[in-house]
């Protein structure tokens, strides 16, 4: 195996306007589970940062922000420190949400592969991406 040897796979917080925050619902990050377990399949040490298994709620002004604080999951980034970065998002309202994760760990990891799911528009399962990187 070449150098890349680490993934972290990250379904991120989910931010909601006020007025429909009695609409969230956490889920199983499954996309990110069968993706971590190709990564595993290859030989990587694979970590999975639900952002959504916190409790945690953000007041954001006009919206309220469910997970993980942006200080907690820069924290875990740092000290798993992978050489690929995948981060989900399944449903096109949290695509804004996704792309603020997808920033915070580009700003603090240099030399790293990003790639991003969108299952919801997607023309084939994610784990092809990692089966393409690892070759």
């Amino acid at each position: 195996m070449d150098c890349k040897n680490k993934l972290l796979l990250i379904n991120p917080w989910q931010t909601y306007p006020k007025e429909l925050a009695s609409e969230y619902q956490s889920y199983v990050p499954y996309g990110i589970a069968c993706i971590a377990s190709v990564g595993v399949s290859k030989g990587y040490s694979v970590k999975i940062i639900d952002c959504l298994v916190d409790d945690k709620v953000t007041d954001l002004g006009e919206y309220v922000r469910f997970g993980k604080l942006e200080s907690e999951l820069k924290e875990e980034t740092i000290k798993f420190a992978p050489d690929i970065v995948g981060i989900s998002s399944i449903f096109s309202m949290f695509e804004r949400d996704a792309t603020e994760v997808a920033t915070l760990v580009y700003d603090i990891l240099i030399n790293c592969t990003f790639f991003k799911s969108y299952d919801i528009i997607q023309t084939r399962q994610s784990e092809g991406p990692l089966y393409e990187i690892h070759a």
